[in-house]
């Protein structure tokens, strides 16, 4: 279960709802291509019983890799932040997924990146979490979650990652600090904790 103070700041479940031109594409969404990440690896919304909502978002690997964003949401670096999502990767030799956080300033320029572990091969649909997290640049007004697909030295010409129910939430800004580097102690009166929020 979520935290109780947690406040959605963005969802998507590649439902009917986040496809209304029926072109198999999320609205909204952008993909970068470039050096890696070719035109014709296959990337859309595809339906799928197992997905929560009844379908994913998926990226055939056919010899490239590919960088999906998400819509921008309005963030601050008052709060901190966590990425809740399911991660689905089948058929890799080569290459690796992830999921980053972009967090941007107001002409979506990425200030700074928080990534989740690399994945291969997860054997059906996994949690992908990120955070909490806590940008510490004022100039972050914007984040966006990227679906990462990273081709290997040699190339996969199977496989396909997908992605389904990636959600954002905002929760109270928090740090904890100890008086000991490593939390070790030898006297239960030597512990000082300091809290944040």
């Amino acid at each position: 279960p979520r935290h109780p103070d947690t406040v959605e700041v963005f969802a998507c479940d590649f439902g009917q709802a986040w496809d209304l031109n029926y072109d198999r594409w999320p609205d909204r969404w952008q993909r970068v291509f470039g050096e890696g990440m070719p035109k014709y690896v296959e990337a859309g919304i595809v339906a799928d019983e197992a997905a929560p909502n009844g379908s994913r978002l998926t990226v055939k690997v056919n010899g490239g890799g590919a960088k999906l964003l998400s819509p921008c949401a309005s963030v601050s670096e008052k709060f901190s932040y966590k990425v809740e999502s399911l991660l689905d990767v089948r058929g890799l030799q080569h290459a690796r997924v992830r999921l980053q956080v972009e967090f941007c300033d107001e002409q979506k320029q990425v200030i700074e990146t928080v990534d989740s572990p690399w994945r291969q091969n997860t054997g059906g649909w996994v949690d992908c979490h990120i955070g909490p997290i806590s940008p510490t640049d004022p100039r972050v007004q914007l984040a966006r979650v990227a679906f990462i697909v990273e081709p290997g030295e040699l190339t996969d010409l199977a496989g396909e990652a997908s992605l389904a129910r990636v959600w954002l939430g905002r929760l109270p800004r928090m740090t904890i600090e100890s008086n000991s580097a490593y939390n070790v102690y030898t006297n239960p009166s030597d512990v000082e904790v300091k809290c944040d929020l």
